[in-house]
């Protein structure tokens, strides 16, 4: 995209991979903000809420961690909301991928029939699939890398306690404090940063929504990808997935 090249990656730095919509903002249609609501600004159409506290959260971020954003918004789209969100920021972004890097598949969301399943595999990032990524391959990997995400499904084909899943940002929580100073994600992370092994960390403590396990409710909806996975597989890189299959089913 747009991003100039950051300085080398920093292997005792966390590498933390940020999602835009619901945590660092609220993207919706006009007609669906409450009544007498003001967007920040307009995007394509859409209204865009940047959340409380988002600028000084971000400064955070970048003083603590080695920050990438992924997205499953189209590039277009996700320049335009970078610019808005982080503005000379984004330069400082280790990487930036958006919807073109997802796993795409067959299988609608399960609240939402309209909305395709789109996974961020993690192991992309780790293997060093695109040569542009600046560091060596598993120089990032399962214990130094954390994704921060509202849809615990985009996880689903990752490796366990890599990723933690706050709840969607709510524009009607006028007291919303917790990308904030004592908010309840900020806090989280200044405990991770100063520790060497995330997925330790995260398993130690649970954050948020949980990962999806055979203990969901909508466990059953994306199995079927899991099946389809292991027996008729259209498109999904089953190989590195089924790596980390029976350490999600036996949490």
């Amino acid at each position: 995209m747009f991003i100039h090249r950051p300085p080398m990656s920093k292997p005792n730095r966390i590498l933390l991979i940020l999602d835009l919509n619901g945590v660092l903002v609220h993207v919706a249609n006009k007609l669906d903000l409450p009544l007498g609501f003001k967007a920040d600004t307009f995007i394509s159409g859409k209204a865009i809420i940047r959340r409380p506290f988002c600028d000084d959260f971000l400064k955070f971020c970048f003083e603590r961690f080695y920050v990438g954003v992924w997205s499953s918004r189209k590039k277009l789209n996700l320049v335009r909301l970078l610019d808005f969100i982080m503005r000379e920021r984004r330069y400082q972004l280790a990487f930036c991928w958006d919807q073109s890097h997802c796993t795409a598949t067959e299988l609608h969301t399960f609240d939402n029939i309209d909305k395709p399943v789109m996974l961020k595999e993690m192991v992309k990032l780790w293997d060093k699939d695109n040569p542009n990524l600046p560091w060596e391959r598993r120089e990032y990997n399962e214990s130094n890398t954390m994704m921060l995400d509202d849809y615990p499904y985009k996880a689903l084909f990752n490796s366990a306690h890599t990723a933690i899943f706050p709840t969607s940002y709510n524009i009607q929580n006028e007291n919303d404090n917790s990308l904030g100073h004592g908010g309840d994600i900020r806090m989280y992370l200044e405990g991770l940063a100063t520790r060497k092994n995330v997925q330790k960390y995260i398993e130690q403590h649970p954050f948020g929504q949980q990962a999806l396990t055979e203990s969901n409710p909508s466990w059953p909806h994306y199995l079927q990808l899991i099946n389809s996975c292991l027996h008729a597989p259209f498109g999904l890189d089953c190989e590195n997935w089924q790596n980390h299959f029976y350490s999600y089913i036996l949490l």
